[in-house]
């Protein structure tokens, strides 16, 4: 249990006297009877609870609700991220905006598609972000998805690791890290 003496309320943004958010991570109702609210863990590992006005409920993460109220965000970043990479650990000391990269980068094991629960030939996948290999099993390609609808062909490699450096590349081009070395 995070220890609470130095642990400091305030109103959350939109809801002025209804919802307060320590520093510490809780949140806490003020309506009819003051309580602590207990979040749940998403599907995707964060801490997330609901908070209603005007009998309308919206979703927010933790980490979003405590930023906003004690992280300075002077390039009104979009994105917070968990400092020690641990998505419980919500304290305002482990938070930090980040910017949200325009480019989509895809797993290419989480872009398989399935054909009555047999894999089809092009979805042999690699162990390197944006990679995989081809159809006729006759080298690599790499990919990098560039927004919803459009992905750059980046080529075909005779080896998964020459695909593998091709996306890497390609995301030192666009301004990003690379991912795989």
């Amino acid at each position: 249990m995070e220890n609470t003496v130095n642990e400091v309320w305030v109103d959350i943004p939109g809801y002025d006297g209804d919802y307060q958010v320590s520093n510490i991570g809780r949140v806490k109702s003020l309506k009819k009877k003051e309580r602590i609210l207990k979040p749940t863990i998403n599907r995707d590992g964060y801490l997330v609870l609901g908070l209603c006005k005007n009998g309308i409920n919206k979703g927010y993460t933790l980490a979003q609700l405590v930023a906003q109220s004690f992280v300075s965000n002077p390039k009104k970043l979009s994105r917070v991220s968990h400092l020690s990479g641990d998505k419980l650990d919500n304290r305002a000391s482990n938070l930090v905006w980040r910017e949200m990269p325009p480019v989509n980068i895809i797993l290419a094991n989480e872009s398989k598609t399935i054909l009555k629960g047999k894999p089809r030939g092009s979805e042999i996948t690699s162990n390197f972000l944006g990679v995989s290999k081809a159809k006729d099993s006759q080298g690599w390609f790499a990919r990098l998805s560039v927004d919803t609808y459009r992905a750059r062909y980046l080529g075909r490699f005779k080896s998964e690791m020459e695909a593998a450096l091709a996306y890497d590349y390609a995301l030192i081009e666009l301004g990003y890290n690379p991912v795989n070395f």
